[in-house]
């Protein structure tokens, strides 16, 4: 039974050849799945993919034929035998390479390519077979064990994933770091995702456990274990004195009891052995050492409001800073150097992360990017007071006149007041009062760079909306004029993580739609004024005259860097 189209098409409308994706219930086990809808149109009974699977496996032709297939395959033991079992499609789809044809290479041109570039191959010649799906074991000058396939050695020309920061990590490569200290990697690799995600594993005493990539690396392991070793008092102390650090504890029992510690210039502070093991020092020294320019200046702003602010606050994320919090407000500012914070140092989950972590203890995080600061830091000084219930001027839409404007007005008032600038648009709207603009908000057709390739009729999106000063209700009103005045049936909209949890898309009647992925935007590190260009400016067709492969991998040849931001909330409103 079809439920709806997934872009909300009424289902009447499409025909049986339709290339659009319905939601269906399963026939059998009645779970919600998707499938084109020419697809669903063409067959008597619609299962979902599980129900279809089991159908396929449980089916006593189709059993004995793949029966029939292995034994045929593994009764030689030449494999030049095994070669000419394999079906032609088979044999079809390993000839071809992603330029042109794949070589057949043999045992002894493959080892020697590892070879020639000091590599140890570690597989022998009973195991290997003419395959570009083989796993080839090998040992790199290193002393790094790892895998690795035809098309990444021969094609792409990735090498060790551990010494090579661009090489993207394999299941293999991070099951052999598994393996190297005597763990056992459990994560199956069909449930490897990345190594964004928790790895679980069984570590040598047989304790099982989950793990953050980023952790094993720093040299953490089996946190049961940990618990279990005993610290003696002697060491720790010995190593506090070491640093020229005064120890202020009395006992410890494990390395996550905290003890207070005095620096050498007289401030105290609460760490635990982990922490001060890890190379964390007094925070207020780090405070005063590390803290930008920019951080300083948007904690003293803030202070100048009235508010109390901690600065570098560690006690709230644990190994997480927080740059600026705001007590009275549960409301925290992370500052981000544009080169600090790049996908060079910081994953594309880090600032993301972030938010999640915060919104989970109940504090809002607003995150600035550096280009913001530098570049229209009125815009976010203005931004922060009206966060913070701190504007001057307030005017109420009531006294205002709502009227159409060209798109040069629009652009120069954007610019001025909208963090992203102007974006091209169908219908620009101002508020006037006392023949000034004070609020602009304009209406467009969904673009490329948000996912849409053609656009529907009625279908509209808020391109910009932005004020010169709080004006009570602008929005309210100039959505209202665009209603009554234009042919519409749905409008959706965008509301930044970094900056918003979107109050005022609510409170106009959108309703919740989801929340997009992190995006992100490239940086020239080859430029001396750093700043994030949007990606759309380097889509691949644009940029493949400048090199080969991906668009990542030519953006890196030419020095390009990329930085993530918290992705966006969407919401939509229906007529």
């Amino acid at each position: 039974m079809i439920i709806q189209c997934e872009d909300n098409t009424p289902i009447k409308n499409l025909t049986p050849k339709s290339r659009k994706k319905i939601i269906f219930k399963c026939d059998n086990c009645g779970k919600e799945s998707s499938r084109v809808y020419r697809n669903y149109y063409n067959n008597e009974i619609n299962l979902c993919r599980s129900c279809m699977a089991k159908k396929i496996n449980n089916n006593p032709e189709v059993k004995k034929k793949n029966s029939e297939k292995q034994k045929e395959r593994w009764k030689y033991t030449n494999k030049e035998e095994i070669g000419n079992k394999i079906s032609n499609a088979q044999k079809k789809s390993w000839k071809n390479g992603r330029k042109g044809k794949r070589k057949s290479l043999s045992y002894e041109k493959v080892k020697k390519s590892f070879e020639d570039e000091g590599y140890t191959f570690l597989i022998n010649e009973n195991e290997y077979y003419n395959t570009p799906n083989l796993k080839m074991k090998y040992k790199c000058p290193k002393g790094h064990i790892g895998y690795t396939d035809y098309n990444h050695w021969f094609i792409r020309k990735q090498r060790c994933g551990k010494c090579s920061k661009n090489a993207p990590l394999s299941y293999y490569n991070v099951k052999s770091s598994f393996e190297e200290r005597g763990y056992e990697l459990v994560t199956t690799k069909e449930e490897f995702r990345g190594t964004s995600e928790d790895l679980k594993y069984k570590c040598p005493y047989g304790h099982y456990g989950s793990i953050t990539w980023t952790h094993w690396l720093r040299g953490h392991g089996c946190s049961k274990c940990a618990k279990n070793q005993k610290i003696k008092l002697e060491n720790v102390k010995e190593s506090i004195e070491l640093d020229n650090y005064i120890f202020l504890g009395e006992n410890i029992k494990n390395s996550k009891d905290f003890f207070e510690v005095e620096c050498s210039k007289g401030h105290r502070f609460k760490t635990c052995w982990n922490y001060w093991n890890a190379g964390q020092r007094c925070p207020q020294c780090a405070s005063e050492m590390t803290s930008s320019k920019a951080e300083k200046e948007i904690g003293d702003i803030i202070e100048n409001m009235g508010f109390d602010i901690i600065r570098n606050d560690r006690s709230l994320l644990g190994n997480l800073e927080l740059d600026i919090y705001i007590e009275s407000k549960k409301l925290a500012i992370e500052y981000c150097g544009i080169y600090w914070h790049s996908e060079k140092f910081k994953d594309k989950n880090y600032h993301i992360n972030k938010l999640k972590r915060c919104r989970e203890i109940g504090i809002d995080l607003i995150t600035i990017f550096e280009d913001e600061w530098i570049n229209k830091r009125d815009i976010v000084e203005s931004r922060l007071k009206h966060i913070l219930g701190k504007s001057e001027d307030v005017i109420y839409a009531r006294n205002c006149e709502v009227k159409e404007i060209e798109s040069k007005i629009a652009k120069k008032f954007c610019e001025n007041y909208h963090i992203q600038g102007y974006q091209p648009s169908k219908v620009k709207l101002d508020l006037l009062y006392n023949n000034q603009i004070v609020s602009v908000m304009t209406f467009g057709k969904q673009s490329a760079a948000k996912g849409k390739s053609n656009s529907i009729e009625g279908e509209w999106e808020i391109i910009r909306f932005c004020s010169r000063y709080n004006v009570v209700g602008a929005a309210g009103k100039l959505l209202s004029y665009f209603k009554k005045n234009f042919e519409w049936n749905k409008i959706i909209t965008f509301a930044d993580r970094r900056w918003s949890k979107g109050n005022l898309y609510e409170k106009l009647g959108f309703s919740f739609v989801g929340y997009t992925k992190p995006n992100y935007w490239y940086i020239n590190m080859n430029s001396d004024n750093l700043k994030r260009e949007h990606r759309y400016t380097y889509r691949k067709n644009k940029i493949s005259h400048l090199g080969e492969g991906t668009e990542w991998d030519i953006m890196k040849s030419l020095g390009y860097t990329r930085i993530w931001d918290c992705g966006h909330i969407k919401f939509q409103l229906v007529k």
